[in-house]
């Protein structure tokens, strides 16, 4: 039989995972080692995929980023998707699909309940309809300016 670097790659491979399903302790330590030892180099890669625009990165990437919401707002992909049938696949507020990507976890940040999805812009801006003291002034601001040009 005659051995290949191809075979000799797959042996090693197999080697190292079943030292990480042995040592899962060691194994999370030496990877986080390795991410802090080469953080600059892993943001040099992570910048070339996004502006490379590889479907395969954007794909991946909008599924952790729903992961994510459904884990941190104690949801399941059913009750997701149950959402999104229900508001028609549109954004709660301004009645229209998402432009691009997907529409977002809405949820209130005092009690972290959800209220529904929104699509991106919607929920940018609802962030500072939320903030009563950013409200506030720029109601002042804007009343001020008024005033000053003599419009009620």
């Amino acid at each position: 039989m005659t051995k290949t670097i191809a075979d000799a790659k797959t042996r090693h491979r197999e080697a190292v995972r079943r030292w990480r399903a042995a040592n899962p302790d060691k194994a999370r330590a030496a990877a986080a080692r390795w991410r802090a030892n080469n953080r600059v180099h892993i943001r040099a890669y992570e910048r070339r995929l996004r502006e490379s625009k590889d479907p395969r990165y954007i794909r991946n990437h909008r599924q952790a980023e729903l992961r994510y919401g459904l884990r941190k707002f104690g949801l399941t992909v059913t009750e997701f998707e149950a959402m999104l049938i229900t508001q028609g696949g549109v954004c709660a507020i301004c009645q229209r699909p998402p432009k691009q990507g997907r529409l977002r976890i809405d949820h209130d940040h005092k009690t972290n309940q959800v209220r529904g999805l929104l699509c991106a812009t919607c929920n940018y801006f609802l962030a500072f309809l939320e903030n009563e003291h950013w409200l506030t002034s720029a109601t002042r601001y804007l009343a001020a300016f008024r005033r000053e040009l003599g419009v009620a």
